[in-house]
């Protein structure tokens, strides 16, 4: 099924139910078969890294989520992610940057970071931590949307 345009719902208007399920659940079914799972890191074995490995995107909008987690190994761990994107390589332009701080010693310090980057850019993720522990990904999902 097809997109079609959003309604202007007027006050107290009756609508039925072909009409809401064209608005509400077609064109959402329209939108879900263009969201598509890219990566979905296996923490054991993620296909992603936080180290600054330029990744390139496809000819999609794509959305990517990304999380990772370290011990505090002092009073005062911190972790940053810092996201660069780009037209071309390398990407060097920083769009984002995400901070955590922990204060109490052997707590653990979550940092997370969500952006878009555009069809065919180059992206990264850098982390740097003070008195933590190595930082793990918790988590890395892309979503292409075309």
């Amino acid at each position: 099924m097809g997109w079609t345009a959003p309604r202007t719902w007027v006050d107290e208007e009756v609508v039925t139910a072909a009409e809401f399920n064209e608005q509400i659940r077609d064109n959402s079914n329209y939108l879900a078969d263009r969201l598509v799972l890219m990566y979905d890191v296996d923490t054991a074995n993620p296909v992603r890294v936080v180290d600054g490995t330029e990744y390139t995107n496809s000819t999609a909008i794509r959305f990517i989520h990304v999380g990772v987690k370290a011990t505090a190994s002092a009073a005062s761990g911190s972790v940053t992610l810092t996201v660069k994107v780009k037209s071309t390589s390398p990407a060097d332009t920083i769009i984002t940057k995400a901070y955590e701080f922990q204060y109490v010693n052997g707590q653990d310090v979550y940092c997370f970071v969500n952006f878009i980057v555009p069809p065919s850019y180059y992206y990264s993720v850098t982390e740097a931590h003070t008195n933590t522990g190595a930082v793990s990904i918790k988590y890395w999902t892309e979503q292409d949307f075309y």
